[in-house]
């Protein structure tokens, strides 16, 4: 049997608009041009597969749905079979009718759920589960009707030996990452005991915008990075016979974007990463400027390291780190300070490299 191949991706955010919010993404005013680089490397890579984990536009109206789906176009032209979750930007001013409309053509699904737009692709012996958790708004949620439509696909992989892919825009466990797992968890109870009955192995996920990893009850749960905020990272998925094999990639603007491009998005980078380090100084409490000089320049390097996905290879050296007690009081009543010691201190697998066997069907 050939491996299956994946480019993985999430929250491209995309607009035709060239205003928004330039220091969460910062290169909302360089969409076409990041995501026409990005799209030249997924082609020159020539997966299988692109998987996205949602949140493909900024509001979901026509002319980001449609700026858009040009791009899938090519993609899917190039013989890259495409697979897309919901995600809540999704449907800031689109309807459900309409995203179907959108983005139908470029899709294939084995079955499909009529209370939702979660459906399944089978590849190989891999059953990817493609899943609409916006029942609400805001909240991650499924339906009764979707949930047991889930278990009804887990059953059906089970029996015919397929291994299954949990993909959704909300996260399936509980982190720090604002503290208040309302706006980024998936809020059905029973998904977790579901996915373990049924010894699902991995999870795809995004809506974090920052990349993680972490494993529970057998479950190996990524989070899929935003490709045009900090390092410029994607995942490459690799299924064969017996495992999954999940790695890390960046964005090559030099290669696939223009030069002058290229150092639009180095100085972009840069400049959103001060603004993520000024929020977090802002929100503690120490004043004193030669404590505040040393809390930043551990947390660029730990902003760097998280982003870059190898923030398990120098958590050590960041715990040592003479000034990280410090930080870490300084920080310590703030949904930040929770989130970097959980992220440094807990989330602990590598999410750079990662080898997931699959479950025993024996």
């Amino acid at each position: 049997m050939n491996k299956i191949r994946a480019v993985v991706s999430s929250d491209l955010h995309y607009t035709a608009d060239k205003n928004g919010a330039e220091l969460i993404m910062p290169l909302i005013r360089h969409c076409d041009e990041a995501l026409s680089a990005f799209c030249r490397q997924i082609m020159n890579i020539h997966p299988d597969v692109l998987i996205l984990t949602g949140d493909h536009t900024a509001s979901g109206k026509l002319t980001d749905r449609t700026g858009f789906a040009s791009y899938l176009k090519k993609i899917r032209e190039s013989g890259t079979e495409i697979i897309m979750t919901t995600g809540n930007h999704d449907f800031d001013r689109c309807t459900r009718k309409e995203y179907t409309e959108t983005y139908g053509p470029f899709l294939k699904a084995d079955k499909r759920d009529s209370a939702s737009l979660s459906y399944t692709r089978i590849l190989n012996n891999i059953m990817f589960l493609s899943m609409d958790d916006h029942c609400h708004r805001i909240e991650g949620r499924f339906q009764p009707e979707t949930m047991q439509w889930l278990e009804a696909n887990l059953k059906l992989a089970e029996k015919n030996g397929l291994e299954p892919v949990f993909l959704s825009h909300h996260s399936v466990f509980f982190d720090h990452w604002t503290g208040n797992s309302r706006f980024y968890q998936i809020q059905n109870m029973d998904l977790i005991p579901l996915l373990h009955n049924y010894g699902v192995r991995l999870a795809l996920t995004g809506h974090q915008h920052f990349p993680a990893a972490r494993k529970k009850y057998g479950l190996t749960e990524i989070i899929v990075p935003m490709p045009f905020q900090g390092e410029y990272t994607f995942g490459i998925l690799e299924a064969d016979e017996n495992e999954f094999i999940w790695r890390t990639d960046n964005i090559d603007f030099d290669r696939f974007g223009t030069f002058r491009f290229a150092s639009e998005a180095s100085l972009r980078r840069n400049t959103a990463l001060d603004f993520l380090v000024n929020a977090v100084l802002e929100s503690g409490t120490d004043t004193d400027p030669e404590h505040l000089k040393e809390y930043r320049r551990l947390l660029t390097l730990w902003y760097r390291k998280m982003n870059s996905v190898t923030l398990s290879h120098h958590d050590t050296q960041i715990i040592n780190d003479p000034y990280y007690p410090a930080l870490m009081k300084h920080i310590s009543s703030t949904p930040y300070g929770i989130w970097i010691k959980e992220m440094t201190e807990e989330n602990n697998i590598r999410s750079d490299l990662i080898h997931i066997p699959y479950h025993d069907h024996a």
